[in-house]
C-alpha cells in the first residue's frame, strides 16, 4: 500500500489537522518543545537554487548514514547517480521540475530532510530521513507535520507517502493506494528467474541479510560495552589521558 493523506477534504491544515486524536496533536506538540530544548528549531524549503542542490545531498547522505545504522541493505541508494539524479533536479537548472527539499534545523544542524516531486495538486515523498543520533526526539514525525502542513498551504490535493505503508506513515494518512510489483519471463529461465528468485527467494535473502547485520551490530556494541565495563573494574589498568 502507499498511504496519502487526503488534503483536498479540508480547508486548510488546521482542519485536516483535526481528523488525528487530541493526544496524537498533544504528543506533536510535546515532541517540538523537547527538540526545542536542544536550541531553536528552523524549517526550510529550498527548490530551483544552489541551496536545493545542496540540500539534496544532505538528504541522500543522511539516508545512506540512516541504512548503514539500521542495517537496510539499500543498492539503489549507495549508487552515486541516485544522489547526483536529485541534486540535479532539486536545482532545476532553469528547467523546474516540481523538486524541492523541506528541512528540518535544530540549533544549525540538520535534524531531519525530505525530498518531494509535485506534479500539479499531487506530491509524492520520495525520501525522507532524520538523523540517527537524534531518534529519540523523533525530528522525523515534526519534519512529516511541518512538511504536510505545507503542502496543505499550497493547495496540494494528495501528499502520497509512497511504498511500504510504515506504521508511522499510516499515522499520518486517511487513504492509501494498492501497490503490486510485476515480472515475468519471456524464456522459461526466465520466468524461473522472476518466480522463484524475484518472487519468493530475494525477498527472504534480503529480510535474512538485515537480520545478520543487525545481529552483528548488537555484538559489536555488547563486545564494545563490556570491554570497558571491564576497564573501568580493573584497578591495574593505567589512566589515559592527560
Amino acid at each position: 500500500m502507499a498511504p496519502y493523506p487526503d488534503l483536498a477534504s479540508a480547508p486548510d491544515f488546521a482542519a485536516f489537522d483535526t481528523r488525528y486524536s487530541q493526544k496524537a496533536r498533544k504528543n506533536r506538540r510535546r515532541l517540538m518543545r523537547r527538540l526545542e530544548e536542544q536550541g531553536a528549531v528552523v524549517v526550510s524549503r529550498h527548490a530551483g537554487s544552489s541551496e536545493a542542490r545542496d540540500a539534496a545531498r544532505a538528504a541522500i547522505a543522511l539516508k545512506r548514514a540512516w541504512t548503514q545504522a539500521t542495517a537496510r541493505l539499500a543498492p539503489a541508494l549507495a549508487e552515486p547517480r541516485f544522489g547526483a539524479f536529485f541534486a540535479d533536479v532539486a536545482d532545476g537548472g532553469g528547467r523546474p521540475a516540481g523538486c524541492a527539499v523541506t528541512m528540518l534545523r535544530c540549533q544549525d544542524a540538520v535534524a531531519s530532510v525530505a525530498i518531494d516531486v509535485t506534479c500539479g495538486r499531487h506530491r509524492p515523498a520520495h525520501v525522507i530521513v532524520h538523523d540517527p543520533a537524534l531518534k529519540h526526539l523523533s525530528p522525523g514525525t515534526l519534519l512529516l507535520q511541518e512538511w504536510i502542513r505545507a503542502a496543505s498551504a499550497e493547495r496540494i490535493a494528495t501528499f502520497d507517502l509512497l511504498a511500504p505503508a510504515y506504521a508511522d506513515k499510516g499515522d499520518r494518512a486517511d487513504a492509501g493506494m494498492s501497490v503490486s510489483d510485476y515480472a515475468g519471463g519471456f524464456t522459461w529461465l526466465g520466468s524461473l528467474y522472476a518466480r522463484l528468485y524475484l518472487g519468493a527467494l530475494r525477498p527472504r535473502l534480503k529480510a535474512a541479510l538485515e537480520a545478520l547485520f543487525r545481529l552483528a551490530g548488537e555484538w559489536e556494541r555488547w563486545r564494545r560495552t563490556g570491554k570497558a565495563q571491564a576497564a573501568s573494574a580493573d584497578p591495574e589498568l593505567p589512566l589515559q589521558g592527560g
